[in-house]
């Protein structure tokens, strides 16, 4: 027989939420799970019973890399760290650590005020995505800080505060105004330009010690050609010259190679002195041969040329007069184990300095229209003549690399160096960021677009000017 019916036991029957109705969208979204679990099986069993194991395999490597394709292990060196990534919520988490990367390519790292070793080297350098991408890093990596480095006050004035990208890249360093130059600064610039007045204002200029002109050369009618009485030329004649005339690419045909003297020069400037020698109705004019070396080396074939025609003089004279060469110093100190030199002829030393003396003025002094003067900065101190080196720069833009190459579809030379125009060496013939944006630009919207605007296509990211800065330096103490 049942209890009596306290309120108690009444309120246990008596149901205190209202009920639940069903929830279409919660229900949708349930059984989507499901079916994406059992698609994912029913997928992955399928592959496994057919033999298919490509789902399990990244995509190819860096053609630079084909090598070992089958030797992983080379570069994922930890385990686990995909899982340890996901778990932690850690990008720092890799596989692939930076000394496995290092291993075989060493490398510095970003400049020294920015802290790259919290980057890994994989960060920006994505392998498995074809042949050629390892080293097409992404814009974003860049501009990640290159967009807002006015944030960092640690950086020195010379740095863009933001550069976005390309269509809003700042001016080249070189024709920004030098009077915003920081005291001071030191970057790159400095090698290759100095800051002068022209016109009355600050700007960059060449700092090569060495008188050109580019207007002059490229004369619509030509250059003089000196003549050659040898071949009968009766009247000098002309040629046009090019660009390609004296500007030739490298191996790579990336740069273009240093200007050289005995290639570009000579043919036109030839380094001679013409001495007279002989008595009254004998006299004759004699052309001497001079290098395009040191001062004292150019002094030293003067004299050694010379020399040789005092004594093919002396010889002619007294064979004619039936007589013997006589020798001023019949006692020469020489060392047996070298060549002999030639005996000194008496009155040659007054003959030869002399005459030595005329071609070092006809050829460094300052009445010297044809000699080095013509072209290099000549200086004259304790007795000794010395030439100012010239410092032509092999690289301009040492941030960053060119490839010539790769616009050699460009017109002509002229659509980015105008250097026809040019009358003084001061003149930078370098091209202007507007010159690069014109065909450097993204798509528009509307299928056009033009060459690529990548960071990459002209900036390396581990400090590579420095191996500019060195080579420049080896280069320009080779030519000097």
């Amino acid at each position: 027989m049942p209890g009596p019916r306290l309120s108690k036991s009444i309120a246990r029957w008596v149901a205190v939420h209202p009920p639940r109705r069903a929830n279409p969208l919660r229900r949708a979204i349930r059984c989507g799970y499901l079916l994406a679990v059992l698609v994912a099986v029913v997928w992955l069993a399928w592959t496994a019973a057919v033999g298919n194991r490509t789902i399990y395999r990244a995509g190819p490597l860096a053609g630079v890399h084909q090598s070992f394709e089958n030797q992983c292990h080379l570069c994922h060196q930890q385990n686990w760290q995909g899982l340890s990534r996901l778990a932690a919520l850690d990008n720092s988490h890799t596989s692939t650590p930076n000394a496995a990367c290092q291993s075989c390519h060493p490398s510095s790292a970003h400049v020294d005020h920015v802290l790259a070793a919290a980057h890994q080297c994989a960060d920006c350098h994505r392998e498995h995505r074809g042949a050629d991408r390892l080293v097409r890093v992404d814009q974003q990596f860049c501009v990640e800080c290159h967009g807002r480095l006015d944030t960092d006050q640690t950086l020195p004035r010379n740095f863009a505060r933001e550069v976005p990208g390309f269509a809003s890249h700042p001016q080249f360093a070189l024709f920004r105004s030098a009077d915003d130059e920081p005291p001071g600064a030191e970057h790159l610039v400095h090698t290759v330009a100095e800051i002068a007045q022209v016109e009355g204002n600050n700007h960059w200029a060449d700092k090569a010690q060495l008188r050109f002109n580019h207007r002059a050369h490229m004369h619509p009618d030509g250059v003089l050609l000196p003549r050659n009485a040898a071949d009968g030329e009766t009247e000098q004649q002309r040629e046009k010259l090019e660009c390609k005339s004296c500007h030739e690419p490298d191996a790579e045909r990336r740069y273009m190679r240093p200007i050289r003297y005995e290639e570009h020069c000579r043919r036109c400037h030839a380094l001679e002195w013409t001495v007279e020698h002989g008595e009254n109705e004998s006299k004759q004019m004699t052309t001497l041969k001079l290098p395009h070396r040191e001062p004292e080396l150019v002094r030293g074939a003067i004299r050694q040329q010379l020399s040789q025609l005092y004594s093919a003089m002396s010889r002619d004279r007294d064979e004619n007069a039936g007589k013997t060469t006589k020798v001023a110093n019949d006692e020469l100190l020489s060392n047996p184990g070298l060549p002999q030199p030639p005996p000194v002829l008496e009155g040659e030393l007054e003959w030869v300095n002399e005459r030595l003396q005329r071609a070092e003025h006809a050829v460094f002094g300052h009445e010297a229209k044809g000699g080095c003067r013509f072209c290099h900065t000549v200086t004259h101190e304790n007795a000794q003549w010395q030439i100012v080196p010239p410092a032509v720069p092999d690289r301009w833009l040492l941030h960053s690399r060119f490839d010539h190459q790769r616009h050699r579809t460009v017109s002509s030379c002229e659509h980015c160096h105008t250097a026809s125009a040019s009358t003084s060496t001061v003149d930078i013939l370098l091209p202007k960021i507007e010159v690069c944006q014109a065909c450097h630009r993204p798509a528009d919207g509307r299928g056009g677009g033009g060459a690529r605007t990548d960071c990459v296509e002209c900036h390396d990211y581990h400090g590579r000017q420095n191996e500019h800065t060195a080579k420049h330096a080896s280069d320009s103490a080779s030519r000097e």
